[in-house]
Parts: C-alpha cells; structure tokens; sequence
C-alpha cells in the first residue's frame, strides 16, 4: 500500500501530479481545463476524471484506492466520495475487503482542526442512513469515545472526532448511539454535540430517537447549557 507520510493516501502533489498527466490544468483563478474543455469547476472536474482514476490502467488497484482517498481529501468534494463509496459496496466493488482503510480515512480526516464537509456529508448520508452499514460505520467512527478524559488537552483530536460524529448521528439506531451519548454527558465539551446529536435525532427525516432516555441524557447538561 503507497504511503504518504502516517496515512496511506496520495497527498496533494501526487493528486495534482496525476491530474496534469491526464491533461487536466488548474488556472491562476482555480479554474480547470481539461484537453479542449476550460473553465471547470473542480467538482465539474471530478465527474469527468473520477471514473478514469478509479480504473487507471497505469496504476496498480491500491494506487488507484490511494489516489481516490486522495482526491477526496484533496478537493473536499461528495463527489469523490460518492464514487469512492462504489469501490467498497458497489455490485463490482473491488475493495469490499478493504472497509478499513475507508475508516482509518475518515477517523483521521475528522480528528483535524479543519472540518472536511465532504467526509462528514459522506458518512451522514451514505453510511449512517443506511440500515445495513449504519450500526457498524458508526462503531468505527466513535472508537474511544469510552476513554475520554476531562485533562487539559488530552485526547483533543479523539474528542473533536466524537464531537462531529455525535452531531451527524440522527439517522443512528438509538441504541447503538446511546452508550456514546452517556460517556458525552460526562464530558462538557461534548454537551453542545450531545444537544446537536439529540436535536438532528428528533428532527432527521431518518432520525432514531428514545424520547425517555433523550429527555434523561438533557436533564444531566447544567441548565445554562441547555439553549
């Protein structure tokens, strides 16, 4: 598997190296062309290169998997995710054995002081909505929520992590979620996340929700904390 640095996809130079091997150049306005097209816009971009990335030639499959990680965390773009998303579960899916490193991916992407919308959408939408992948995505996303701590600085990047998962956690089976809620009402930081993650529960089209035990976990918060 490539290496880049800790993670083992592609960094921006060699996204942007393999891009301009396939003729596509970005401007000085961050505009793109691409052969006699110009004027795209990176996500106009992505749909006409994202398919040939996938299925390169030139690279070896894990190359091409490093590469797809790479655009995605690149452009910040759903749209890589989306086609990302078919290597892993789609009816040809090449890398359905390779469901780790899609979670080493996003744990690491959302430990970042810099929030990725991309990533976040990706796992709302296409892991937490769905009935077969949301139970076991979920899991991945929150590992060592248990093991916070209330020192100073400590586990910073596990709690920013948390945080973002618990507010994209509506559509999650209530009770996969709640043994994480109950750790974040034990840890202030995390009760302005827990109010997110309850209120998106009550709220999303595909919200999961125990209005008992929500109503329990809220009256924990201070009050002051509550609006």
């Amino acid at each position: 598997m490539c290496q880049n640095r800790e993670m083992f996809w592609w960094g921006s130079d060699q996204v942007l190296g393999w891009l301009s091997d396939n003729d596509a150049k970005q401007s000085p306005k961050g505009q793109w062309a691409l052969g006699a097209r110009s004027e795209l816009t990176s996500n106009e971009l992505i749909h006409e290169v994202i398919d040939h990335a996938l299925t390169d030639p030139a690279l070896d499959p894990d190359e091409r998997l490093c590469l797809g990680f790479g655009m995605l965390d690149h452009f910040d773009d759903y749209a890589v995710a989306m086609y990302l998303a078919w290597e892993f579960t789609g009816v040809n899916a090449a890398h359905a054995h390779r469901l780790d490193l899609l979670w080493i991916f996003c744990r690491e992407v959302l430990e970042r002081e810099n929030e990725s919308e991309a990533v976040g959408y990706w796992l709302w939408v296409d892991w937490f909505e769905d009935i077969a992948t949301s139970v076991s995505s979920f899991h991945e996303m929150v590992v060592g929520a248990g093991r916070l701590t209330l020192e100073s600085g400590l586990d910073q990047q596990a709690r920013r992590r948390i945080d973002r998962v618990l507010r994209l956690s509506g559509p999650v089976p209530w009770e996969t979620k709640e043994p994480v809620f109950e750790a974040a009402v034990r840890d202030p930081q995390l009760h302005e996340a827990l109010r997110v993650a309850i209120s998106a529960a009550r709220q999303d089209v595909y919200g999961q929700l125990n209005v008992s035990a929500a109503a329990r976990l809220l009256s924990q918060i201070p009050e002051d904390e509550r609006t």
